[in-house]
């Protein structure tokens, strides 16, 4: 009992210590926001709680043989316990100042008489509980059926701060509502902040000669008192150009049209009072046609892939290509693929940008320590290399550059080799060096050569790609092969270093155009010299 008292003694003191946070937005703490964020999450487990414990003790009174005292005593712990932290995340929540006070004042009051006379529960269930009959006392039950009330208009006041003040009366029927007193307008009715000249000749128009009209024979069933069939005509703008009624307007239209409206047993309109509200209708809704469809003429698009990725790019401070995985944009008829009328949004697109949108905030938003720069310089030169170190990559269609003839340096932060290491080091430094490598893929042996200076890459020929040999392409392409250590994501720069070469005579180049021997003279030969040469205007 004293270890009871004690623990309520403690929650209550910090139930009275919420009061010390402010309510009025003035806290900046966001770490104290996103703690109040989890008050909606861990609510719940105190109300199903207190509500279960209540029918139990009603079920416990009535059939005590099920022996329900323990678990109700659990059952009341257990409240207790996630109702304190309920309502601490509670007032950590309040504290931005972002709710309606008159709501928040209810909410908060409530809550915090509820988890109060939860605590002092546990006090008084332990005082007059029977042992001999296995009862509890009436107090306690009637202290426990106010807690269930003020947990339930607790939680009212808590939905309408989140949903608002009409959630659950907004879709209520008419009839229950009549009974319950509940407005039928629900606050549904907001006023119009159009431009909307109220003595212009059409709004006078309007007055004078089409809403007397109205209120004569439709504000009686669809007027301030009563909506048949939730239609509502008297809060209606005239303007259907700038106001927001031109739908309610054209729904009026077509019952008329139909000769629904007024039905048969209610007065029924002249015919030149029915043709000027048709044709009031009829014109306005026209003219609002009009003027919607004209300023609706801008194309709403997406954007293109490339477009897409250097937003993303430019916005996240990242060089990958998003975009890649997104469907190929179409082209229009004249060959352009940004053309807005081609760019529409499907369900597939949505859900790429979805993916896309994570996986780009995963590649900008990186925790920990920088990942260190791997540096590697391969130089080429006849016999530079130590035959050891470098790998010798060959295959299909690819001749492998000997490891004579190259030399791999893996480089510092600063671009110098790395040496003086120890042996450890150097055994992996060797490792990676023997994953680098050259090889000219497809390239015919006679159009490239190392020499002292470099590797010599010859000018292209011309020739036909006739199988098999078609591979052996006449122009040099080299390769530079990384095994195993490239890397798989992020960024990486390539350098190349060259100079114009030297040519050899022995080396095949470009078809000469003339032959060595000058042609034969014919019969049909036609010599010009240069003193017959009179007109120079057409020469070339």
């Amino acid at each position: 009992m004293k270890c009871t008292l004690l623990i309520a003694i403690v929650f209550t003191i910090v139930l009275f210590g919420l009061f010390l946070i402010p309510l009025d937005g003035e806290v900046e703490n966001t770490f104290v926001f996103f703690l109040g964020r989890f008050h909606p999450i861990i609510l719940h487990l105190p109300i199903g709680a207190l509500i279960v414990l209540c029918f139990m003790e009603i079920i416990n009174s009535f059939r005590p043989e099920l022996n329900l005292d323990s678990a109700c005593k659990l059952l009341l712990w257990f409240s207790v316990f996630s109702i304190i932290p309920t309502l601490i995340l509670g007032f950590l929540l309040a504290s931005s100042g972002h709710y309606n006070e008159d709501v928040l004042g209810f909410h908060k009051w409530l809550g915090w008489f509820t988890a109060l006379i939860a605590v002092w529960l546990l006090v008084v269930r332990q005082k007059s509980v029977n042992k001999e009959e296995n009862k509890v006392s009436k107090s306690y039950k009637i202290f426990l059926f106010i807690n269930v009330v003020l947990l339930s208009l607790t939680g009212h006041y808590g939905g309408s701060l989140t949903h608002g003040s009409t959630y659950l009366t907004k879709h209520m029927p008419s009839g229950l509502k009549a009974v319950l007193g509940v407005d039928a307008n629900g606050g549904d009715y907001i006023a119009l902040n159009t431009e909307s000249d109220s003595t212009s000749q059409e709004a006078v128009d309007f007055k004078t000669k089409v809403q007397p009209i109205i209120e004569t024979y439709c504000y009686e069933c669809h007027g301030a008192d009563k909506q048949k069939g939730d239609v509502r005509l008297d809060v209606l703008h005239w303007d259907m150009i700038n106001g927001h009624d031109a739908e309610g307007w054209h729904s009026a239209l077509d019952m008329i049209n139909s000769g629904e409206m007024p039905p048969k047993d209610e007065p029924q309109l002249k015919d030149e009072e029915r043709r000027a509200v048709v044709d009031w209708m009829t014109e306005n809704l026209e003219k609002a046609a009009i003027a919607k469809n004209n300023a609706n003429k801008g194309v709403m698009r997406r954007l293109t892939k490339k477009q897409y990725t250097n937003t993303l790019n430019e916005l996240l401070g990242v060089n990958v290509n998003f975009g890649d995985v997104l469907p190929d944009d179409g082209k229009s008829e004249m060959g352009y693929s940004n053309n807005g009328s081609i760019l529409q949004t499907s369900a597939l697109h949505i859900d790429y940008y979805q993916k896309i949108a994570r996986e780009a905030l995963d590649k900008a938003i990186v925790f920990g320590e920088k990942p260190e720069a791997k540096r590697y310089k391969v130089t080429l030169g006849k016999n530079i290399g130590d035959g050891k170190t470098g790998a010798e990559y060959g295959g299909y269609q690819t001749a492998a550059i000997s490891n004579k003839d190259l030399r791999v340096d893996i480089l510092n932060n600063e671009g110098n080799p790395i040496e003086n290491t120890s042996t450890k080091q150097k055994d992996t430094i060797k490792r990676l060096k023997n994953k680098i490598g050259i090889g000219m893929r497809g390239s015919a042996s006679n159009r490239y050569s190392v020499v002292a200076e470099g590797m010599l890459l010859n000018s292209a020929l011309p020739a036909r790609e006739v199988t098999p040999k078609s591979w052996q392409g006449p122009s040099p392409n080299l390769k530079l092969l990384v095994k195993e250590d490239f890397p798989r994501t992020g960024d990486f720069v390539f350098r190349v270093e060259a100079s114009k070469g030297y040519l050899s005579e022995s080396v095949e180049r470009l078809i000469d155009l003339r032959k060595v021997e000058p042609a034969r003279k014919t019969s049909k030969a036609v010599r010009i010299s240069a003193k017959d040469i009179k007109k120079q205007k057409d020469l070339f």
